[in-house]
């Protein structure tokens, strides 16, 4: 991971579950916006890999997984829900990631 300091991020005070929901939610929508950039970055690496046998690669899952794992530690994550998180994330981006390669025809 870089130099790049990371801090866990303060949580409104909330009194009642009505606040609690609220905030979940602006953190969902902002999830899902950051999970649609993701997946626009999978789809080009499927446009851009010349070899169906590149888009599965053990060695950068494990680099994305080592990263969060850092991460969640600095922010006061559990980096057990992180991983679990990123492994099913990281599943379906592969399996898409060979759906947009095997469109190419390659």
């Amino acid at each position: 991971m870089t130099s790049q300091t990371v801090s866990r991020p303060q949580a409104v005070a909330c009194e009642t579950m009505i606040d609690v929901r609220r905030e979940i939610d602006r953190i969902d929508r902002a999830m899902v916006t950051l999970i649609a950039e993701r997946e626009n970055y999978i789809q080009q690496a499927g446009h851009i890999k010349q070899s169906r046998d590149t888009v599965r690669d053990e060695a950068r899952i494990q680099d994305v997984l080592d990263k969060v794992t850092v991460t969640a530690q600095a922010t006061g994550a559990n980096p057990d829900l992180v991983t679990t998180v990123y492994r099913t994330m990281m599943e379906w981006c592969i399996a898409y990631e060979f759906t947009v390669f095997d469109a190419k025809g390659e």
